[in-house]
């Protein structure tokens, strides 16, 4: 919607698909020290989807055959699903079968964690009730690029998250920063995009 010959404002809805390696941790009593705490680090990825409604604020120019183009949106992400998947789990039957708990395949699967979704019986941390991450992230995205007369358009952008990801129960965040780590995670991301405009 052009607010002018120069100015607009463009609503969008998104799909997005992201990764983040993580390291997961199993309590044992061998490997590793940390204070009071015996661990093995096993290597995870997070798998998450989400649905971004961003607003578009845009100041765009004519120029040739398209208009180049800048914009500033506020951007509401919404979680739809995500899960923490460990990325070897012959390296966690090894370290169980060591800690004399042999475990088969499929139950191996139970170290999975829903990360949106609250899960008061996860087998890896019984006290856990709230999901591992918010399901509702407010950010910006800058935006540059140009439109096509032709229909076109392509472009560059760079998400700047505001929200915390992390939202756990204080004992579970008590139990991770014994570790250390520091749960502060934001979203941000750069991509890139090309599309057609109907």
């Amino acid at each position: 919607m052009f607010i002018g010959d120069y100015f607009s404002v463009q609503p969008e809805l998104l799909f997005s698909y992201k990764t983040v390696g993580t390291e997961s941790i199993v309590l044992t009593n061998i490997k590793h020290h940390v204070g009071e705490h015996e661990y093995f680090p096993v290597k995870s990825t997070d798998v998450l989807w989400y649905a971004s409604i961003p607003v578009n604020l845009k100041i765009s120019y004519p120029f040739i055959s398209g208009r180049p183009f800048i914009s500033v949106a506020p951007m509401l992400d919404l979680g739809l699903y995500g899960k923490n998947e460990l990325d070897d789990y012959d390296e966690l039957k090894s370290l169980l079968e060591e800690m004399k708990l042999p475990v088969d395949r499929k139950k191996l699967k139970n170290y999975d964690q829903l990360l949106f979704q609250a899960n008061p019986n996860d087998p890896a941390f019984d006290y856990r009730v709230d999901q591992v991450y918010r399901n509702v992230n407010f950010s910006l995205l800058f935006k540059a690029g140009l439109d096509f007369t032709s229909g076109f358009c392509i472009s560059a952008a760079y998400q700047l998250g505001l929200t915390n990801m992390y939202n756990m129960a204080p004992k579970a965040e008590a139990f991770y920063r014994s570790f250390g780590m520091k749960l502060d995670q934001k979203m941000h991301t750069f991509s890139v995009s090309l599309g057609v405009k109907f």
